[in-house]
């Protein structure tokens, strides 16, 4: 277990640990900035290739053998070709951006100096379940379980690449076998390991959130300082959008070889992009509590504050306790005033998380936007463009 220090301060890294990583630094010596990029284009050569080799071979790749050949299955590409690649990318994208955003937190004075301690047990809390050879094997394992039970237990109705009916039963072909322990595995594996790491991350920055953090309300992020913390959840748009694209092949081909509703898929999709968005933001909104006390105080004192100084102001200027030889024009009393003025307003619009609702859209709208193509099956891109242009204007 390692970690890096700014200033003799811990930092946590989320994605730089782990049985994988390790067993990547064993057999990549040169690591360059393309390392994961071609790691992705890997795995998703062996994830998909051979499926493609095994079903042409076996002469269920194209043609009317099987309802769905491979060429035609939808949810066999967005899964290999999209989302696998996308999974592993991300670390190269979400990595370095949560690691400065944990720099950030280390370094920028917000953790007093009695709060030091906690603080370095919640990284190297975090540390330890990074590092963990049994977290990654209980992930891998139970994505090995889940998979073989939905290959060879909970089959699907339509004849496909996989699995051929006949009179004996079915018939599962080479490509599947490869599907189910290979292909299938690497995906889940990735994405259980991702699930993984936003709980770690949540747990840690719960920990942060516990801490009594010098806030400043005044802050122009209207979070106290700390909306560098929520905003940087929309780095997990690489993995929603990826998410999006798995459940888009998956009711694609229900839409077109099972005659399922294109309006079917509203619930589903919402239900799915509100939960990762509740998900991913979780560990945002553990500074509830804190912003609110530092607003509420906050409105407070500048309340009294800004009691104080107007009226004093109204004393001077308004019931003519000044010298009249000093004029209101160019004096400094009414550039004050304007910015007390400003400074409350700016605590009175402060959030009480810390984040905007852009960006919680942005990871909706991630999830949603490989899905819309499935409208294409339904309704000509024409008529699509037409509608969303009525709509817009």
């Amino acid at each position: 277990m390692t970690a890096t220090t700014v200033n003799d301060v811990p930092v946590f890294s989320l994605v730089e640990g782990g049985a994988t990583h390790e067993l990547v630094r064993r057999f990549v010596r040169k690591r360059t900035k393309y390392l994961f990029y071609q790691i992705a284009l890997v795995a998703a050569i062996f994830c998909w290739l051979p499926l493609m080799l095994l079903s042409i071979f076996e002469g269920v790749a194209w043609g009317d053998r099987v309802a769905i050949p491979f060429f035609y299955d939808l949810a066999v590409h967005t899964r290999f070709l999209v989302a696998v690649p996308l999974f592993i990318i991300a670390e190269a994208i979400i990595g370095p951006m949560l690691m400065q955003v944990a720099v950030h937190i280390a370094t920028s004075g917000r953790i007093r100096a009695r709060d030091l301690a906690r603080y370095k047990a919640a990284v190297a809390e975090g540390l330890r379940l990074r590092d963990s050879k049994l977290a990654e094997g209980i992930v891998f394992g139970v994505a090995l379980v889940s998979t073989v039970l939905g290959m060879f237990i909970f089959a699907q109705e339509v004849p496909n690449w996989r699995w051929l009916k006949s009179g004996s039963g079915v018939n599962l072909t080479l490509a599947a076998y490869w599907y189910a322990f290979i292909s299938v595995p690497i995906f889940q594996f990735l994405f259980y390991r991702w699930l993984l790491r936003m709980f770690n991350w949540s747990r840690f920055l719960y920990r942060v959130s516990r801490l009594d953090l010098k806030l400043l309300p005044t802050h122009p992020d209207r979070a106290g300082g700390i909306g560098f913390i929520g905003e940087n959840q929309r780095f997990f748009a690489f993995i929603t959008f990826a998410l999006g694209a798995v459940f888009s092949g998956i009711y694609g081909n229900e839409i077109l070889y099972e005659n399922f509703p294109i309006a079917g898929i509203s619930a589903p999709a919402a239900t799915i992009a509100i939960v990762l968005v509740l998900y991913i933001q979780l560990p945002a909104i553990f500074f509830f509590p804190m912003l609110r006390i530092v607003k509420r105080r906050a409105i407070f004192e500048y309340g009294a504050l800004a009691l104080s100084y107007t009226s004093e102001f109204d004393k001077k200027w308004i019931r003519g306790k000044h010298d009249p030889e000093e004029q209101l024009m160019g004096s400094g009393d009414i550039q004050s005033l304007a910015d007390l003025g400003n400074s409350y307003l700016v605590v009175e619009g402060m959030r009480l998380v810390p984040f905007g609702w852009k960006t919680t859209a942005g990871l909706a709208a991630s999830f949603i936007l490989p899905i819309l193509p499935l409208f294409l099956t339904v309704m000509p891109l024409k008529d699509i463009v037409k509608t969303v242009m009525k709509v817009l204007t």
